[in-house]
């Protein structure tokens, strides 16, 4: 919501404001420091981290994130899912991120569902082993046929 500020976002929708939840959210999602600056004119990040910001103060069972983050460089991008591992590590918040690339996929999460194209169905599951320094490393690619098969690759849906 551009028109209220970083503290005001967060607070929106919220029964009982406590300002040091509200501090602390704003420490953990990188924010410190910018709670009265305005999101309209900033960046896709920063609009992103209010955004999520805003789900945590709600304590939510479960976060669905839709790409939102592709227009990102890799780097931010990178910064922005160790953001996320933290967020499903730390505070037990398990994330569903859709995407169509798989190195994004694989470099955000612990199983990755391949889905086919229309009507979706699973083509495969796998769950992903990788050194978090490794995913974190914005030089390292991950590649699609190290986790699927080349019939699972032929019928993804890109």
């Amino acid at each position: 919501m551009p028109w209220l500020n970083v503290t005001e976002n967060i607070e929106f929708n919220v029964k009982e404001r406590n300002k040091t939840e509200i501090s602390e959210i704003i420490s953990f999602v990188g924010l410190e420091g910018y709670n009265d600056h305005f999101p309209n004119n900033k960046s896709i990040g920063f609009r992103f981290r209010i955004s999520l910001a805003r789900a945590i103060v709600n304590n939510p069972e479960l976060i669905l994130i839709d790409d939102s983050l592709s227009a990102l460089s890799a780097k931010r991008r990178i910064k922005l899912f160790s953001l996320l591992r933290k967020l499903a590590s730390d505070k037990e918040i398990p994330i569903i991120y859709t995407t169509s690339s798989i190195s994004d996929a694989v470099r955000l999460a612990d199983k990755v569902i391949l889905l086919s194209g229309s009507p979706a169905g699973i083509i495969s599951q796998k769950n992903i082993f990788i050194n978090e320094d490794l995913r974190s490393d914005v030089n390292s690619y991950f590649n699609l046929t190290d986790y699927f098969s080349e019939d699972e690759i032929k019928s993804f849906a890109f």
